[in-house]
């Protein structure tokens, strides 16, 4: 129909915006949130309203640690897990999996000095999705390197990088196999904490 717009749209719009655009309007959405105190952006319909008017990623408030953080992502809530007109739109690693905010809650209560702390290390986080264990696990590193192989997940994840001003993390492709890896650590040398 004429002067509506499809998810397809939607999709395409978020994919061609350049990676400055997007993380400018992802910060924008954060205000909203943090303005109005909505734990997502936009927010749900009503009950029963139609999908169709429902946005299939949007921005979601997570508090972990005492802290809140923001994720854009696949709107799971109002769409579920595989909505047949988005599983083949939407790599899977645009959903925020039911575990990863376990994790990010369980990183986050780890005190200082024990086995498992994160103060002062650094983090390579594999497969990362919308990033958001190496985002909340940034509050604690000293360095976080946030890797997946989709270009489309990855200016995801670099939207979410700087809606969350997390300065000591940085994005990168990162394929699995012994040429990429000796090159990566080459690059990066080792890390503390490698999670996936």
């Amino acid at each position: 129909a004429e002067g509506k717009e499809t998810l397809d749209d939607q999709v395409d719009s978020i994919s061609s915006m350049h990676g400055v655009t997007l993380g400018s309007f992802v910060r924008k959405m954060r205000r909203v949130s943090e303005a109005h105190d909505l734990p997502s952006v936009p927010p749900p319909l009503p009950e029963g309203a139609p999908t169709a008017l429902q946005t299939p990623l949007h921005l979601q408030r997570h508090h972990f640690g005492g802290r809140a953080f923001w994720f854009l992502c696949y709107n799971t809530k109002v769409f579920g897990w595989f909505h047949k007109e988005h599983t083949n739109m939407f790599p899977c690693g645009f959903k925020v999996w039911a575990p990863c905010p376990l994790l990010c809650r369980w990183f986050s209560q780890s005190s200082p000095g024990e086995g498992d702390s994160l103060e002062g290390g650094s983090v390579l986080e594999l497969g990362s999705g919308m990033g958001l264990i190496g985002i909340a696990i940034s509050a604690r590193a000293k360095r976080v390197v946030i890797t997946d192989i989709d270009p489309s997940v990855l200016r995801g994840v670099t939207a979410n990088v700087l809606a969350n001003s997390a300065t000591n993390v940085s994005v990168e492709t990162l394929s699995y196999g012994i040429d990429t890896a000796a090159k990566f650590r080459e690059k990066h040398g080792g890390f503390h904490r490698i999670i996936g």
